[in-house]
């Protein structure tokens, strides 16, 4: 029997992701970190394809693995202080964390805050 892969990104077996999307995830972080406003959501290459950020971190979303230190570096550098005070970055462990916290910040970036108009 063959099966084709009609998904870019694998589903997570039993919670846990192939390595290259762990890789992915980080790279994300550093898309995040260099959009610039008013631009498109960033990509990045996985598996020779261009896969919006978002994606990555919703596949990600369910993940147990453990964050490498140097992926959590990253995110402490992007994410701001309103979302995850620095006392808390102790609880982020795992992936699901890190990609909640993610798929938060990049939400409000994409969403763009409307002036605030008073009325006299």
């Amino acid at each position: 029997m063959t099966y084709l892969m009609t998904n870019l990104l694998p589903p997570l077996h039993e919670g846990h992701a192939p390595i290259y999307l762990h890789q992915a995830f980080h790279h994300a972080i550093e898309a995040y970190e260099d959009w610039e406003s008013g631009q498109a959501e960033p990509s990045v290459t996985v598996n020779g394809k261009p896969t919006r950020i978002s994606i990555i971190f919703r596949r990600l979303w369910n993940c147990n693995d453990i964050i490498p230190n140097h992926t959590l570096d990253a995110m402490r550098d992007v994410v701001p202080y309103s979302y995850i005070g620095p006392e808390e970055w102790d609880t982020v462990e795992r992936f699901s964390h890190g990609a909640r916290i993610m798929r938060l910040v990049l939400q409000e970036r994409r969403t763009p805050s409307l002036p605030l108009i008073i009325y006299l």
